[in-house]
């Protein structure tokens, strides 16, 4: 309900109108009453008059914001338009305001109720509160709702429209009849909503001039946004911009001042949407209004920010006010620094300069050129929209470019998604990768930059992106030359705000008569300044999006790299499962052990080569343990040695920020046994009391018969029945612990000889960040198989449509995972001999750090193993295997050859040459049973929304598919 809420709320072009004037009541009384005694700015009437429950607002704010300056005087003729923004503290929801102050004169509001002659103003507001900023738009209604009073002056003026209720002219009747239209114009704009496809654009006529256009973007350009580059240029040049860039990508706080406070708005707000992707997460304010008797108290909080104000406000502050903010002053250009900074800053990445560069060379390639419009010679500069878009792209492409944001979503570890999400950055990866991207460079901004609190938003934010521009840069296009794409193709609506049979309708076309010139958008948002560039976007009646031109592929460049063939890793593992010995000093041999992929591959070909089961599938859960030789274990024990010695060099070298392999590695040791005839001698009960609690650390549960854990997506077990148990100690042993016996007390597992002595403090296994990297690592390989980390967006669309149900059942998966995990990480920290409340402290942190049973009820039943953790069960949870067939996605062999894996609620189809998902298919999505067609050996999926087209596979193996899926669904 509250998602549904939120887009109806988005949907909404304009969430209210308000008419800001001084603090006076309502009444005859008030109208005559002296300008000097309501200097306070107030909301005289608001449209609509309740609050919307899904946007609330306040309205002495936006008196404020309106009217920012107690000391703004304007004069006769001036027009001052500013834009602000407000945000609510608890939903962090942003409403923009765009705002036409003007002076009007009291006396000629007031000539038809009093004789009294003075000439005092007042100043009137109009504003317009929006969750989008569409400036254009925005600015021609409120141009086009001040042309509709001033056209009717004869009958309706100012006070009509604030006060409806007093009686000011003598055709009192026409009067109302007038107020009664521009309250239906009011209305009539506060009712339209935004168009839903990017191929609709919304023509919308204010009034008997040009229409005001709208469209939503598309997924190849940027957000719905009517901010212009271009006149951020016309105030800073790019070498400014770049610094002002590197002090908010460095978190430091930034104060933005002008004696024009409608500048300083839109500089704030261009300056942080150069950042996008990313979103600036800490304080904001656009414009801070200088009447605020806590304004200075704003500018001394403890955390960074980008503050704008006026330049008179900051010329009061004492130099304490700001003594750690730097200060931009656009109308002398300068940047003020802090009188002590603590450190010098880090320098932005060294393609900045060439982002630098190149937007100099667009900004010098516009041109102008005259143009007569209405009897009047106006100038306009070519291509100035293509040049807006490619601006926009530079800064696009500087920011996600591999020195920037380029490198985080290889280097990213997804532990759940649902109800919220838990994402990990892989900082030791991502540094090394950066180290290999900016050659002889610094990396003393990346250090900082991924550390900070957007770059953590962009991780979450990128599970289930609102808009898929970013990754355009990440492909390595190019830009074409063909134009701004098919917006020009989009079917148009019109929705009038006039209705034609209005009085004001007749107006309009009386005064359109007398002066066919009076254009209702001719006036220009911005002052001129020195620096020559294009005009503000205010004076261009466009799209407001600015739109990516089209790009296309380039062709990748190939690169040699040295690899191990399949046929050697094959050959290595058949000598050691016959018990040849391997000599892991070769340097083809030491290639493979050094690299945590190359462990990764090599256990899992040993798995597969004595459980002998098919490529891609995990082990059975009724396979294991598994007993060898005992010369097959000495050569498995031998390769677990050597495995364990790099795997802890390679720790203390990178500190990798992938040890799957470490996973693999103590999970196949739990697993794999010799039975010998021969029993530990008394030898055992000579060892140091530390080695003694480490044998007993070691018992297995002869009782423990765990429960199995099946989940409806991914399904784990234990690995072996209670008959199956091994025991790692002998009679003797177990004799001296005072533990029962197990009945198969002559058996030896790999692990029991690999950790005989409790980790040295020098070992990996004695860090904390060894085992969260080993926790991180089995994860991301689970969710991998699972497809949990491929097409997020999809996941998150099913979370989020259907229904209270699947949410709680997704949540829950993600909770029976991550319990699997820690049921596995707390056994091998027990038979490593990581100190028992070393284990039982991080296990407890990892799992409040994964949320576990935040939102529902979790199935502990894996970590009711570690409640007794001096007894705890060391037999590992695996995996259950999906059934996997062969097939074609289509009617036939002449389609994509893909893989089946039919799990108990989806069926998931993966590329053979890849292994990339291509498609799930959710059973409560699909109507049952499937249609199988014998004679063409066809599965078809049709779904309950008749709407989608229903998917056929193609398989020799259909009837198998068939039966299994309408078997799990019973």
């Amino acid at each position: 309900m509250a998602i549904q809420q939120q887009s109806k709320a988005l949907r909404r072009i304009v969430d209210y109108l308000m008419f800001v004037g001084p603090d006076q009541k309502k009444g005859e009384q008030a109208v005559v009453a002296s300008h000097c005694d309501a200097s306070e700015p107030t909301v005289l009437r608001q449209f609509p008059m309740q609050c919307h429950s899904d946007c609330c607002v306040s309205v002495k704010q936006v008196a404020s914001f309106c009217q920012p300056h107690s000391t703004c005087t304007l004069g006769d003729c001036e027009i001052q338009r500013h834009i602000f923004m407000l945000t609510d503290t608890e939903t962090n929801n942003r409403l923009y305001g765009v705002c036409r102050t003007f002076s009007y004169e009291i006396d000629t509001l007031r000539s038809h109720i009093s004789e009294t002659v003075a000439k005092e103003t007042i100043t009137l507001s109009i504003c317009i509160l929006s969750q989008h900023l569409l400036l254009n738009f925005f600015k021609g209604c409120l141009e086009a709702l001040a042309k509709l009073v001033e056209v009717c002056h004869d009958y309706v003026t100012w006070l009509n429209l604030l006060y409806p209720e007093l009686e000011i002219v003598s055709d009192n009747t026409k009067s109302k009849c007038l107020v009664s239209d521009i309250e239906n114009w009011i209305n009539k704009l506060l009712s339209l909503e935004l168009p839903q496809s990017p191929a609709v654009e919304l023509e919308v006529m204010a009034d008997l001039g040009r229409p005001l256009s709208l469209r939503c973007p598309s997924s190849r350009e940027l957000p719905l946004s009517d901010l212009s580059a271009r006149q951020l240029f016309q105030h800073l040049r790019p070498h400014k911009v770049n610094q002002i860039l590197q002090l908010i990508l460095n978190e430091q706080k930034v104060v933005i001042c002008s004696r024009k406070h409608d500048v300083v708005a839109q500089t704030v707000l261009t300056l942080i949407s150069l950042i996008y992707p990313l979103e600036y997460v800490y304080p904001l304010i656009p414009l801070l209004p200088s009447r605020l008797s806590q304004a200075a108290d704003l500018l001394m909080v403890p955390v960074p920010y980008v503050i704008g104000t006026s330049a008179d406000l900051i010329s009061k502050l004492s130099s304490s006010n700001l003594e750690d903010a730097y200060v931009v002053d656009l109308d002398t250009k300068e940047i003020k620094s802090p009188e002590f900074v603590e450190e010098c800053l880090p320098q932005l990445p060294m393609n900045s300069l060439e982002l630098q560069a190149n937007i100099k060379k667009l900004l010098d390639g516009i041109q102008p050129y005259a143009l007569v419009k209405d009897n009047m010679v106006v100038v306009e500069y070519r291509d100035a929209d293509k040049i807006e878009a490619l601006i926009w792209h530079e800064f696009l492409k500087f920011m996600m470019s591999p020195q920037m944001l380029g490198l985080l979503s290889r280097h990213r570890t997804i532990i759940r998604l649902f109800p919220r999400s838990v994402v990990e950055l892989q900082s030791s990866c991502l540094l090394e990768s950066y180290t290999q991207q900016l050659q002889h460079e610094s990396t003393d901004f990346i250090k900082k930059f991924i550390t900070s609190q957007s770059v953590g938003c962009f991780l979450d934010w990128n599970l289930n992106p609102t808009n898929m521009i970013y990754l355009q840069p990440l492909s390595g296009c190019k830009m074409s030359q063909d134009g701004v794409g098919s917006v020009h193709n989009s079917e148009k609506i019109s929705v009038s705000l006039l209705d034609d049979d209005s009085s004001l309708h007749g107006v309009l076309l009386h005064a359109s008569a007398i002066n066919p010139a009076a254009d209702s958008c001719s006036d220009s948002f911005s002052d001129e300044d020195d620096y020559q560039c294009p005009p503000s976007p205010w004076t261009n009646q466009l799209s407001p999006n600015k739109v990516i031109p089209e790009i296309r592929q380039t062709r990748p460049v190939a690169t040699t790299q040295t690899w191990i063939s399949d046929h050697t890793y094959q050959q290595w593992v058949e000598k050691l499962l016959q018990g040849k010995g391997i000599s892991f000093t070769k340097a083809q041999h030491s290639q493979v052990l050094a690299s945590d992929p190359g462990r990764t591959k090599l256990i899992l070909l040993v798995e597969r080569g004595l459980w002998n089961y098919e490529e891609g599938m995990e082990v059975l859960h009724n396979s294991v343990p598994m007993e060898v030789s005992s010369v097959v274990f000495n050569r498995l024990l031998s390769l677990a040695k050597t495995m364990m010695k790099n795997i802890d060099g390679d720790f203390f070298k990178s500190q990798n920020g992938c040890l799957l392999s470490a996973f693999l590695l103590l999970r196949f040791t739990c697993v794999v046994s010799m039975h010998s005839n021969s029993v530990v001698k008394a030898t055992a009960a000579k060892k140091t009391g530390n080695e003694m609690m480490l044998l007993k650390s070691r018992v297995l549960s002869c009782g423990d018969n765990t429960t199995p854990y099946v989940s409806s997506v991914s399904s784990y077990t234990s690995s072996s029945d209670e008959d199956d148990v091994a025991n790692d100690l002998t009679e003797e042993v177990t004799s001296a612990c005072s533990v029962a016996p197990s009945r198969h007390v002559n058996k030896r597992f790999l692990c029991h000889e690999l950790f005989v002595k409790p980790p040295s403090p020098s070992s990996c296994l004695a860090s904390n960040q060894f085992w969260k990297t080993v926790f991180s690592s089995a994860v991301t390989m689970l969710r991998n198989k699972l497809g949990w980390n491929e097409k997020t967006a999809e996941l998150y669309q099913r979370y989020s449509s259907d229904g209270d149900c699947i949410q709680q059942e997704m949540s829950a998966e993600e909770d029976k995972l991550l319990n699997s995990v820690l049921a596995n990480l707390a056994t091998f920290m027990s038979i490593a001999g990581v100190n028992i409340d070393k284990s039982k402290q991080l296990i407890t942190n990892l799992a409040t750090h994964c949320r576990l049973g935040e939102s529902s009820e979790a199935t502990t039943a894996p970590l009711e193993r570690m409640t007794n953790w001096e007894n705890i069960s060391l037999t590992p949870l695996y995996m259950k295997r999906p059934l996997l067939l062969l097939g074609h996605l289509g009617n036939n062999k002449s389609g994509t050859a893909c893989k089946v894996e039919v799990w108990d609620n989806v069926v998931v189809l993966r590329r053979v040459s890849d292994g990339e998902l291509m498609l799930r298919i959710w059973r409560d999505h699909i109507k049952m049973p499937p249609i199988c067609d014998a004679n063409n050996e066809l599965v078809a999926f049709h779904y309950h929304n008749d709407a989608q087209p229903p998917t056929i596979i193609h398989s020799k193996q259909f009837r198998l598919l068939h039966e299994t899926i309408v078997t799990c669904t019973d």
